[in-house]
């Protein structure tokens, strides 16, 4: 740090990164006593089942917790037959959060809905009500 701080101008402190892009990073030690970083996505997942929950109270909805979740998607559920009525404006701005939120996570490591997610990608141009149940039914994994 004190050969970057020669080049620029430094916080009187300078701690080691704790974020990066919405990741949680910290040291970790392994068993042969070397360190290394390490990242999470607890503290994003926590702020997208806040998002997933407010945008279905708004709809006056629950997100289901506990013994009542399911699989990421049913599974008899296929995007690609869905005749459901399309998204209002309002709708494919919400699904097309929730896929961006839902990529986000899978890239900080939550890749357990990552098949069910690339199957709802395909929709982000029109997407159908059927559509934006199934990716507010993914974070009930989370």
């Amino acid at each position: 740090m004190q050969q970057i701080g020669k080049v620029y101008d430094l916080k009187d402190t300078v701690k080691p990164p704790d974020r990066y892009l919405g990741a949680n990073v910290s040291k970790w030690q392994l068993p042969d006593g070397r360190e290394v970083w390490s990242m999470s996505s607890n503290d994003y997942v926590t702020n997208a089942i806040k998002v997933v929950k407010d945008m279905l109270t708004e709809r006056g909805l629950q997100l289901p917790t506990g013994k009542t979740t399911r699989r990421p998607m049913r599974k008899d559920y296929r995007p690609e037959l869905d005749v459901s009525p399309e998204c209002n404006e309002k709708g494919t701005q919400e699904f097309q959060q929730l896929i961006g939120i839902l990529r986000w996570a899978a890239e900080l490591g939550r890749i357990d809905y990552l098949y069910e997610l690339s199957l709802l990608s395909s929709h982000l141009a029109m997407p159908h009500e059927g559509h934006l149940e199934a990716a507010q039914e993914l974070p009930h994994g989370f």
